[in-house]
């Protein structure tokens, strides 16, 4: 069916499809919305890609987000060795 056709169009490389994505078996509405949304922030020409991807890192790495300088830390809140 629906779901089907969509799990097959998103197969990755390594021939499944990612979990994040089977998640939203019982609403296929969801997983159009959440392909949609992953599509426009990867390969769409807003500079969103480049704040959201910052901000996972940031997230990932445990820092906080200064909101007041455009998403990035203050110096004295961040070092460049930290990992990343």
């Amino acid at each position: 069916g629906e779901l089907k056709e969509m799990y097959d169009q998103n197969v990755e490389p390594w021939g499944g499809v990612d979990n994040i994505l089977k998640i939203h078996s019982l609403s296929p509405e969801s997983l159009k919305a959440h392909i949609s949304l992953y599509k426009t922030v990867m390969y769409g020409k807003s500079p969103i890609r480049r704040r959201v991807s910052r901000t996972m890192i940031q997230r990932l790495n445990g820092s906080k987000v200064n909101r007041f300088s455009g998403g990035t830390r203050c110096q004295d809140e961040w070092s460049p060795h930290e990992k990343l």
